[in-house]
């Protein structure tokens, strides 16, 4: 087990408050690609999370040691998340917080993740403005939460693309730092590195078709999870994913509306069909 604690009077006000929504939030989650929570405690004074241990380290420091990983391990890392994303989103929760660090291997050597940090999940259906800090969380959030506009739980889809481009690249999205990574972020201006073009054609495909700055034209999770590339390096993985989400496709993707027949044509094709 791992207890993460948190007392009022040792945090600001908006760490309060993150642990707190973590706390709020954790409870109802139950899948195999998001940390579990066992218990919790929470008081006027302290918050206290007690969480399954997950002894493998963080996705990030796997892609310090292995300057990368290589696009069969970033497949296996991104059907596992593409599966989280799209029970949580279901749920009507984003989780707004996409970002390797919050990525964790459920064992030394083992493929298994698990999404953690929960404190600034909030529900997709409720227009919010962007909440963060200056640096490396720009590295990751979407334009549209840059620039304090109103977004859904497509925001989550550019930060696993960013996420998979730091994953094999060992680089991040924006060079630079501050306000200039700030900028380019709310632009969704990519600095594409030499790293991510000497990937196969196929797995930058992936990934562009979530850095796009429109969020309707976004890849989903249902059309990534068809993708060729996944396809070629995690066949298995990817179809099992597949026919869990799609059921969950109907509450992202609401079928389009039939157009209404007007009454009149309706009687007048009764008529036709007696005579």
């Amino acid at each position: 087990m791992a207890v993460k604690s948190f007392r009022r009077k040792d945090v600001d006000a908006h760490c309060w408050q993150i642990a707190k929504n973590e706390c709020q939030c954790l409870p109802s989650l139950h899948h195999p690609n998001i940390v579990r929570l066992d218990r919790s405690y929470a008081s006027d004074e302290a918050v206290h999370l007690v969480l399954e241990h997950l002894p493998g380290g963080d996705l990030f420091d796997r892609i310090l040691a292995n300057k990368g990983l290589d696009e069969s391990g970033a497949a296996r890392v991104a059907v596992q998340l593409l599966r989280a994303l799209g029970y949580l989103h279901a749920q009507g929760l984003m989780h707004r917080d996409l970002k390797p660090e919050n990525v964790m291997f459920t064992g030394k050597g083992s493929h298994g993740v698990k999404l953690i940090d929960f404190g600034l999940s909030i529900p997709w259906r409720q227009q919010k403005e962007a909440l963060g800090c200056d640096g490396m969380w720009h590295q990751y959030a979407a334009p549209e939460v840059c620039s304090n506009a109103s977004y859904d739980w497509r925001a989550d889809m550019w930060s696993l693309g960013a996420l998979l481009y730091t994953t094999m690249s060992a680089q991040f999205l924006y060079s630079g730092e501050g306000e200039e990574v700030a900028k380019k972020c709310r632009r969704g201006n990519v600095d594409y590195c030499r790293a991510f073009g000497s990937l196969s054609k196929s797995s930058q495909d992936f990934v562009t078709s979530f850095l796009v700055t429109n969020p309707a034209k976004r890849a989903t999770v249902l059309k990534a999870l068809s993708h060729p590339w996944l396809q070629k390096h995690a066949p298995v993985e990817a179809a099992a994913a597949l026919a869990e989400v799609a059921p969950l496709a109907a509450v992202l993707e609401p079928a389009p509306r039939k157009a209404s027949i007007p009454s009149c044509f309706l009687g007048i094709a009764a008529l036709c069909n007696r005579a």
